[in-house]
């Protein structure tokens, strides 16, 4: 019994595959790994008009010219308080806030 024992044990051990040694470490934190298809997505901010100056407008702290795109809309025309904005479906035109209206005065300086 105990010769059949043995020749079973050691008829498993031929036909076992071997496994690759591993290194392990138990005080290694792994990393996750993640099999998802996500898709980043831009974040849009809203377009809010602070300056227009020299024909150029202040829109999300950059200064775009007519003609120049901005989150998928392209630069129309510049007026003095207002923008318009176009893209293949749609018009926005972004106006000047009272806040951000600057007047601006020719001060004359006086002769001594």
């Amino acid at each position: 019994m105990r010769k059949v024992f043995l020749t079973l044990l050691s008829l498993t051990f031929l036909w076992a595959n071997p496994l690759p040694l591993v290194n392990y470490d138990p005080f290694y934190k792994s990393k996750k790994i993640l099999h998802t298809k996500a898709r980043h997505k831009r974040q849009r901010t809203s377009l809010v008009l602070n300056a227009i100056f020299n024909n150029r407008a202040y829109i999300g702290n950059k200064f775009y010219t007519v003609g120049e795109k901005i989150q998928g809309y392209k630069i129309k025309k510049v007026y003095k308080q207002s923008v318009v904005l176009q893209n293949h479906s749609s018009v926005k035109i972004l106006y000047l806030q009272k806040k951000h209206l600057i007047q601006m005065k020719e001060i004359k300086k006086e002769k001594n």
